[in-house]
């Protein structure tokens, strides 16, 4: 700590806490999935965010063409399947839903000092292959239908839809 221009120094022992009782590679264990969990949240918030960002600019070149225009279609195309990536459909949950079930996965992991119960890792690996396969949805937008419309709105002399680069797909248990 520094006051007044003096710095102060003490050393700082960390312990466990006595009425914890477990060992160290059960905290371990519980460590490593909540980072996993926690990257999965974290990749699905972002691009969650990232396709929210894509539909408003989508939005705002609809608002910009006249009714009869040959691109209000293929952009009604691209927002409905944005929008299913985003918020998920009956079938396939999009990066919301995802969200949402990962992070109550790390929360009841976080919850108990312990090992994280078999059960627990079973039930929260479908949110890692939901979430593998929105992602792939989302860079198959991004690499065939996001390139052929920008360039369709390029010869109309409109701006290009921005690229938004997509997240690694995720480390799932095994």
């Amino acid at each position: 700590m520094t006051v007044d221009g003096k710095t102060y120094r003490q050393p700082l022992v960390i312990s466990l806490d006595p009425r914890v009782h477990v060992s160290p590679g059960d905290l371990e264990a519980q460590l490593d999935l909540a980072r996993m969990i926690d990257a999965w949240m974290n990749a699905s918030y972002h691009s969650y965010n990232e396709v929210g960002a894509l539909r408003v600019a989508v939005a705002n070149r609809q608002k910009s063409l006249a009714a009869d225009s040959p691109l209000t279609g293929p952009l009604q195309v691209l927002d409905k399947e944005l929008a299913e990536i985003q918020d998920g459909t009956n079938t396939a949950p999009g990066f919301g839903a995802v969200n949402r079930d990962v992070a109550r996965f790390v929360t009841m992991i976080q919850s108990g000092d312990i090992r994280p119960a078999k059960s627990v890792i079973e039930n929260a690996a479908p949110s890692c292959v939901a979430l593998r396969n929105v992602l792939a949805r989302w860079r198959k937008i991004n690499g065939e239908g996001l390139p052929a419309l920008n360039k369709l709105l390029v010869q109309s002399k409109l701006s290009a839809l921005p690229f938004v680069g997509v997240d690694r797909d995720p480390v799932c248990p095994k």
